[in-house]
C-alpha cells in the first residue's frame, strides 16, 4: 500500500527535514505509532515518532549537526527528542527488549535490532506499522 505523504510534510517542514536527514544517515527510517495509525483512520497525524537503525547516540549526533536541539529523554528506551522550529520529533533506535515481573518496564534493552525486530515489540498490532518517507506502509503482522 502507498500512502500520499506530500500534504503532511508540507505542512510539518521541520518532520520532512529531520526524516530526510535521518534517512540519509541510516540503513532506515521509518514514521511509527499513532500518528501513521491517525494517517489511515483519516485523522489529524499529529504525532510524530520515528523509528531509525541509528543508536541513540548517533541520533543526537545527526541533529546536533543540523542545528535542531536534541535530548534523550528516555533513557532506558533510548527516546530522543529534536526540537527544529516549530515541531518536536521523538526519535528512537531499533532495539529489542526483555521484560522481568512488570509487562511495562523492560529490565534490559539491546540497540541493533532489525526494523522487523523493533515493530515486533510494540504494544499493540496497528503500532507494529511503519511508514516509509516513500509512502510504503510497512504491517508485518496482518
Amino acid at each position: 500500500m502507498k500512502i500520499q505523504l506530500q500534504e503532511i510534510l508540507s505542512k510539518n517542514s521541520d518532520l520532512e527535514a529531520v526524516w530526510r536527514i535521518l534517512t540519509e544517515k541510516s540503513e532506515k527510517t521509518v514514521w511509527v505509532g499513532g500518528g501513521v495509525r491517525n494517517l489511515l483512520l483519516g485523522l489529524d497525524a499529529a504525532d510524530f515518532d520515528l523509528a531509525t537503525s541509528l543508536t541513540p547516540d548517533e541520533i543526537i549526533e545527526s541533529a546536533r549537526q543540523n542545528g535542531w536541539y536534541a535530548d534523550l529523554v528516555g533513557a532506558s528506551f533510548g527516546v530522543v527528542v529534536i526540537r527544529s522550529g516549530e515541531e518536536t520529533i521523538e526519535v528512537a533506535g531499533f532495539r529489542r527488549e526483555g521484560y522481568g515481573e512488570d509487562p511495562h518496564r523492560p529490565t534490559w534493552v539491546e540497540y541493533g535490532a532489525s526494523l522487523e525486530e523493533d515493530l515486533s515489540r510494540r504494544d499493540f498490532t496497528i503500532n507494529g506499522m511503519a511508514l516509509t518517507m516513500d509512502g510504503i506502509l510497512i504491517d508485518l503482522f496482518v
